[in-house]
């Protein structure tokens, strides 16, 4: 399960931009999640959930949003989603990184990142 461990990384970055800013409590934080990261909304919100105990985060909500996954061509000059392979003996829809318009390989623009956008948070006086 790379989710708790991606979100322990992301409990690190903000432990320590707490710290920095005297915080005593946090209300939310916003994630954003890229498409290709596969990384499970759900898994990624019960690791939080382990990881926030005892810290200035328990009680706070997690909020995360997707990503789409965007690709640009640099043949046809393509800018936008790609396609996915659909296949039923797959679990998971499987990223094709070909040009949708011109079958020539694409370069990833978005989707591949997770990011700390911010946090709702209350600071000491």
């Amino acid at each position: 399960m790379h989710e708790f461990s991606v979100m322990s990384e992301v409990m690190d970055t903000l432990v320590a931009e707490s710290e920095k800013n005297d915080v005593k409590s946090v209300r939310k934080v916003f994630l954003e999640v890229g498409d290709l990261t596969f990384l499970g909304h759900e898994q990624l919100k019960f690791a939080y959930e382990i990881l926030v105990e005892g810290t200035v985060f328990d009680g706070s909500e997690l909020v995360i949003e997707s990503k789409p996954a965007l690709v640009k061509c640099s043949s046809c000059g393509y800018e936008g989603e790609l396609k996915y392979e659909e296949n039923p003996e797959f679990h998971l829809r499987l990223p094709d990184f070909s040009c949708p318009k011109c079958e020539n390989p694409a370069s990833i623009v978005s989707g591949n990142e997770c990011i700390i956008r911010r946090m709702v948070a209350d600071v000491e006086d």
